[in-house]
């Protein structure tokens, strides 16, 4: 199992540390922690080695490790450092989630985990096999993994991370980048999804957001942010003017279709729970003609990054009409009937984006034979 920029699993040492007694969690406990988990994100797996364990903050002395995610640690006062890991048989690494938590005398400290990618298929998209297929989050800075899922969402600190989908893990086809994205913390904001299209568009307004109560739809076009025209600005740029403090007011200059004229959306902003969605939603189909080899053992069509070497693929199949998955970017589709051939070039420059992306396969064409020249004229005599 290789990736595109973390060649093997991250060398870690698993926290094990100190379990609570059978019972401990329905005991009194007067002084711990307690985990809030966004409905969301998926809780420990205990029956694969999942814990959460807390230390004493900067260090590796003394620990206390929980096998389920709503269980109390009763521990005592001081300063802490929160780690997750979901699977120890599968990532062997522990996210640090929280640091130098203050746990007081008396009192159960809340941690709230609410950062993670949370993943949408197209129904197109074939569901992974849970006994042999992963997705897989590396880290975009150490090229590491840091967490896997083969259900729809995993719990990730804030940070850039790779996603990976590797339909089988014991297969020989290489795991699929699916693309790269930003797990955002909770902000000060309004919860709208937006896109440069180019115009700055509404995907959609994120469930119980301010920015849903105040009526924003799919499909709105920003003008003006508190009246600066945001229409030739940077989608990021526009992002920041529309975030700030928890309960300050902005006013969206907005185009809706079936209006003639622009309307005006004030909308207090609210700490806002960022979805972090990832969409599982792009593909390549081939339209082979009829006169094109069949792919023979040892055959296969594939994908390379746009101008990257063949020999490494990012996603190949073994079938001609297999729908191939890929990320959002631009690749070189190649096609090889005989293993032991060099993969063809059949299309450069493909833009994968959302939905199913036909490219066409023929035959190289049979080149043109030369004309003829016309007899030269004979000179007088």
């Amino acid at each position: 199992m290789t990736y595109r920029f973390a060649p093997g699993l991250l060398a870690g040492t698993v926290l094990i540390g100190v379990l609570l007694p059978p019972g401990a969690a329905a005991q009194t406990v007067e002084t711990g922690i307690r985990i809030v988990l966004a409905d969301r994100l998926p809780g420990i797996d205990a029956a694969n080695g999942g814990f959460w364990s807390v230390i004493h903050a900067g260090s590796l002395s003394r620990k206390w490790t929980v096998r389920s995610t709503a269980d109390l640690a009763a521990i005592p006062p001081g300063n802490y450092d929160l780690y997750w890991i979901a699977d120890a048989d599968h990532i062997d690494a522990p996210l640090l989630m929280a640091e130098d938590v203050v746990v007081a005398a008396g009192a159960i400290t809340e941690l709230r985990i609410q950062t993670g990618i949370v993943l949408e298929r197209a129904d197109w998209v074939p569901p992974l096999d849970p006994a042999a297929g992963l997705v897989t989050a590396v880290t975009a800075e150490n090229r590491a993994p840091a967490n896997w899922t083969t259900g729809a969402a995993m719990v990730l600190p804030a940070d850039r991370y790779g996603l990976y989908w590797d339909v089988d893990v014991d297969d020989d086809l290489p795991p699929v980048w699916i693309g790269t994205y930003d797990v955002e913390a909770p902000f000060g904001g309004i919860g709208l999804e937006l896109r440069a299209d180019p115009a700055i568009t509404v995907v959609r307004a994120v469930d119980g957001g301010p920015a849903g109560a105040a009526g924003m739809r799919a499909g709105d076009v920003i003008l003006a942010v508190d009246g600066t025209d945001v229409t030739r600005m940077a989608l990021s740029d526009t992002v920041d003017l529309i975030r700030g403090p928890s309960g300050t007011p902005v006013v969206l200059s907005v185009q809706r279709e079936g209006n003639a004229a622009p309307i005006e959306v004030t909308i207090r902003r609210s700490i806002v729970e960022p979805q972090n969605i990832a969409r599982v939603d792009a593909g390549i189909r081939l339209v082979v003609d009829p006169a094109m080899p069949p792919l023979g053992p040892g055959g296969w069509w594939g994908v390379a990054f746009g101008g990257e070497d063949p020999a490494e693929p990012a996603a190949i199949a073994r079938d001609a009409d297999t729908i191939l998955l890929v990320g959002h970017t631009t690749y070189d589709v190649y096609w090889t009937a005989d293993g032991n051939a060099e993969p063809v070039l059949v299309a450069a420059g493909v833009e994968a984006d959302t939905g199913i992306l036909e490219v066409r396969v023929a035959p190289p064409a049979a080149p043109t034979p030369p004309t003829a020249a016309p007899p030269k004229p004979r000179p007088p005599g």
